[in-house]
């Protein structure tokens, strides 16, 4: 069980690289803030990740823990303020961000740095969840039917709503810093959605590069004629 678990850690390690290979790949390409954005959070999240490894079963890995439980639903609120065009949701996303950061802060003030706390993971999970829902709804209402999953962006807020459902269980059913060994199946649904998760931010840069290479050749196309 512990070769099979560790197997399934790995391959969810190595899918975390995957959208940064693409990204720092195609940066020249892939110019909106949303894709700048991505890459940002996606080079500190595997940083953080490698350290998280390396300080395993010490008070390190929990303080590194706890500042990615922090840092992540700050960049997703951002990226999702990038995908809505309309201030009333910037603001929402903003308000929620203050309201997060100042119950981490209590938090840290309570618990202290080296301390990870499950149920602000818990409650950080679910405040993504819900913004993605909002998000995706969004997309939905704004676009009609059959062009809502030409937008590649669409894969993004499919990815974290995979993402985040999984995530939240292995945070709200443990009382604990999450360990493979001492929850495995939890663990196991927490890297199948991670996984998931830079799979679908993966679909959507590829369907990003297509459509940036198909304007390319139609603007193209008349020089070539002549």
């Amino acid at each position: 069980m512990a070769i099979l678990l560790k197997t399934f850690g790995f391959i969810s390690f190595c899918a975390d690289f995957a959208p940064l290979f693409f990204l720092v790949w195609k940066y020249k390409l892939l110019k909106q803030n949303v894709y700048k954005l991505l890459l940002l959070w996606t080079i500190i999240s595997v940083t953080l990740d490698i350290i998280i490894i390396l300080y395993t079963d010490t008070k390190n890995q929990q303080m590194y823990a706890l500042i990615n439980i922090i840092l992540e639903p700050l960049f997703v609120l951002m990226i999702y303020s990038l995908l809505i065009h309309q201030k009333i949701f910037k603001y929402i996303f903003a308000s929620v961000a203050i309201v997060f950061v100042a119950l981490a802060y209590f938090s840290i003030k309570q618990d202290g740095i080296y301390i990870f706390n499950n149920n602000l993971a818990a409650g950080a999970v679910f405040m993504i969840l819900l913004c993605t829902l909002t998000v995706f709804f969004r997309m939905f209402f704004n676009s009609p039917d059959q062009l809502v999953l030409y937008n590649p962006k669409v894969f993004l807020v499919l990815g974290y709503m995979i993402y985040t459902s999984g995530t939240f269980f292995l945070f709200a059913l443990t009382d604990t810093f999450p360990n493979m060994f001492v929850n495995p199946g939890l663990w196991i649904f927490f890297i199948v959605a991670n996984t998931a998760k830079n799979l679908f931010i993966v679909k959507m840069l590829l369907n990003e590069i297509k459509i940036i290479y198909s304007k390319k050749i139609k603007e193209e196309l008349p020089n070539l004629e002549q």
